[in-house]
């Protein structure tokens, strides 16, 4: 990987997991500085943000983090590529046995995250609950599917959690929990009820 797409790939991560806050203003020298690079790669790095609709260049000005919220059609697609992968999985003929247990282990990382409501227990919580539902999407290894998955620049957003009321994270568990055992048992039911655990969460 070139220096640039290191650079895109880690401050890329960093917006999308809120580490960089909307309307922050990115520093050119700053990131220069921190990623030992002269700013014509970050330059690069940053015009690209911009076509990925992450970031906004105003002339004279800078480099300012767009805010980002999911919209109810955005929803709608994830929903269907999601039912679509479970579909996939279950239908490939391939062992999912590995597939169960990593789900089983980003669970069991998600609850304990909930031990507490701090800041640093949101974003952990947030990028296991992204790489939960990120693992079915991989594993039904198409590549279109992945493609369209990845461009609703979902990954951990600690506002998805602080939304949510104590009751809305019971159920979100025990969907998980029900997922789990529908992708172990290889159920064509969990194409459905995937579909609906996605369909009607809240968004802003």
């Amino acid at each position: 990987m070139s220096i640039a797409g290191a650079i895109h790939a880690e401050v890329k991560e960093r917006i999308l997991d809120e580490v960089y806050s909307p309307s922050q203003k990115l520093s050119e020298t700053a990131l220069a500085r921190e990623f030992r690079c002269s700013r014509t790669p970050i330059r690069q790095v940053l015009q690209q943000l911009q076509k990925e609709n992450l970031v906004t260049i105003v002339p004279k000005s800078g480099t300012y983090v767009n805010e980002f919220r999911l919209k109810r059609s955005d929803i709608q697609v994830r929903a269907y590529l999601e039912g679509l992968a479970y579909r996939l999985c279950i239908e490939s003929g391939k062992d999912t046995r590995q597939l169960v247990r990593n789900m089983r282990n980003l669970f069991d990382a998600m609850h304990e995250s909930l031990s507490s409501f701090d800041d640093r227990s949101m974003k952990r919580y947030t990028r296991y609950h992204y790489r939960f539902h990120r693992s079915i999407i991989r594993f039904s290894e198409n590549p279109l599917l992945c493609r369209l998955y990845e461009e609703l620049k979902l990954t951990g957003r600690p506002s998805f959690i602080k939304r949510m009321t104590l009751n809305d994270l019971a159920k979100t568990e025990a969907e998980h929990l029900r997922i789990i055992r529908y992708l172990d048992e290889r159920s064509p039911e969990g194409e459905a009820f995937m579909i609906s655990h996605i369909y009607y969460k809240k968004i802003d």
